[in-house]
C-alpha cells in the first residue's frame, strides 16, 4: 500500500496528453492520494485538484509532499479526486 503516488507528467511523445490524464486518473480512481506534476498539458486537472505541482518545479514538490504527511490532507486528495 502506498501513502502517496507520485505521478510525473510525460513530456515527450504523440501520446504525452493520453498517457498522463490515464495514469492520473487510475491511479485517482484506486483510492491512492496522487501528487500530480501539472504539464502544460494538464492545467485543466490540476485547476480544482490541490494536490499538484508545476513542471519542473522542485520547490513546489517538497513543499506539496511536505503537507502530504498530515492524514487530512491525504484525504482531501483522494476526495477532490475523480
Amino acid at each position: 500500500q502506498f501513502d502517496v503516488l507520485l505521478v510525473l507528467g510525460k513530456t515527450v511523445g504523440h501520446k504525452k496528453y493520453i498517457n498522463s490524464v490515464q495514469r492520473a486518473v487510475s491511479q485517482m480512481r484506486s483510492g491512492v492520494p496522487i501528487v500530480l506534476e501539472c504539464t502544460p498539458s494538464q492545467q485543466h486537472l490540476c485547476q480544482e485538484y490541490p494536490c499538484h505541482f508545476g513542471a519542473g518545479n522542485r520547490t513546489e514538490l517538497k513543499a506539496v509532499l511536505e503537507h502530504m504527511k498530515n492524514v487530512s490532507v491525504r484525504q482531501d486528495c483522494v476526495d477532490k479526486g475523480i
